[in-house]
């Protein structure tokens, strides 16, 4: 039995759901019997992805093959690694149920504040994979990258108060300049370059800062907060209220100072 739901948002989820398992019993009852290995907790519904700018649909070539490695952390993230065609580099595989601000995360990665996106694949009931650079964090005598909130509760963190906040500046520039917003641009969806002594690092005194998670994005007054979120947060507007240029900087304010006194 269902609980009331006057939105019957859970009943078109279960919908969905239960065509997305009818579709995935179908699709392994149609292949044929494989000598390779199965990976175990990766999804098995995307073999292939499209760049939708450069798709025509007539090459061969404007689809490329994606192979799972395994889960970025764990199954529940919904992230994982994948080989791509023609590439020994992983990617980060991202699959989303709801909406994807597209139109910010490729605003931001044109002027290298974001990673770079590389294409999609969506299926009918099931989540759409967005395929993207993935910015490995410190390994051995490598540089890599890890959230902004991770940086600041390291020593020394404070050291680099003013370059951290002119990266900030850069970024929140760019998107009040071509009217986009991310809805959550708090310090664990931040991400900046360290050494392996864990200090950023700087490129002609600048701090490479990448934005990540566009779930809540879009162009600025066309997106809403969601009806679900952190209530801790002094968020700049209500639960589904729309999101316009200047709520993230505000958001940026209430947090950046406690991060770097």
């Amino acid at each position: 039995m269902m609980l009331p739901d006057c939105s019957h948002d859970r009943i078109q989820t279960l919908a969905h759901q239960l065509y997305a398992l009818k579709q995935g019993v179908n699709t392994l009852s149609s292949r044929q019997p494989s000598n390779e290995p199965l990976i175990s907790g990766v999804p098995r519904l995307y073999p292939s992805f499209i760049d939708p700018d450069s798709f025509t649909g007539l090459l061969p070539s404007d689809e490329q093959s994606l192979s799972f490695i395994r889960p970025l952390h764990d199954c529940s993230s919904l992230m994982f690694l994948a080989n791509v065609s023609n590439s020994e580099i992983p990617r980060l595989v991202k699959l989303v149920t709801n909406r994807y601000g597209t139109i910010v995360h490729k605003t931001l990665a044109a002027q290298g504040f974001a990673p770079t996106l590389y294409g999609q694949k969506s299926l009918k009931g099931a989540p759409t994979a967005y395929v993207m650079e993935y910015l490995a964090p410190p390994s051995g005598s490598l540089n890599g990258w890890v959230t902004l909130y991770t940086f600041s509760q390291s020593s020394g963190a404070i050291e680099h108060r003013d370059v951290i906040w002119a990266a900030l500046e850069r970024i929140l520039g760019v998107m009040q300049k071509e009217e986009v917003v991310h809805g959550d641009l708090r310090s664990n969806n931040l991400i900046v370059e360290v050494d392996v002594d864990g200090r950023p690092s700087l490129h002609k005194g600048i701090v490479s800062m990448k934005v990540v998670d566009f779930d809540w994005g879009g162009k600025s007054g066309e997106v809403c907060y969601p009806l679900e979120r952190n209530r801790s947060i002094a968020w700049p507007a209500g639960v589904g209220e729309r999101i316009v240029v200047g709520h993230d900087r505000q958001l940026v304010q209430t947090w950046f100072d406690k991060l770097f006194p």
